[in-house]
């Protein structure tokens, strides 16, 4: 997974192990002559163009001239963590009030 430009597989069970779940990323890379490029969407793509500073959610709707929360997270928000070209500044409470987006180093190279 590594190789291909994937992200680690996620492996998940429960204490009594009644299931077991394995989520598994697709390539994130085009391969182009010997290099790898980055594939984004067109959604994440502004995204990073606009997220210059830290930036919070409200902010960030504010920007994309956008209503619709859910629509933020599912389209901009969720594939840009996933993808692993923002991140949140307080990871261990993804829900804060206070809570805030950024771009990662993986994020900066896309621009």
């Amino acid at each position: 997974m590594k190789n291909n430009g994937s992200k680690a597989p996620i492996f998940e069970t429960d204490d009594e192990r009644s299931y077991f779940l394995t989520t598994l990323f697709k390539q994130t890379h085009i391969h182009h002559g010997g290099s790898f490029t980055p594939h984004v969407t067109p959604h994440v793509k502004k995204l990073l163009e606009v997220l210059e500073k830290e930036m919070s959610r409200t902010e960030i709707m504010e920007v994309l001239v956008l209503k619709d929360r859910k629509h933020l997270a599912q389209k901009y928000l969720k594939p840009a963590i996933d993808g692993g070209y923002i991140e949140l500044i307080i990871p261990e409470k993804p829900t804060s009030r206070n809570q805030k987006y950024k771009r990662t180093e993986r994020g900066k190279e896309i621009l």
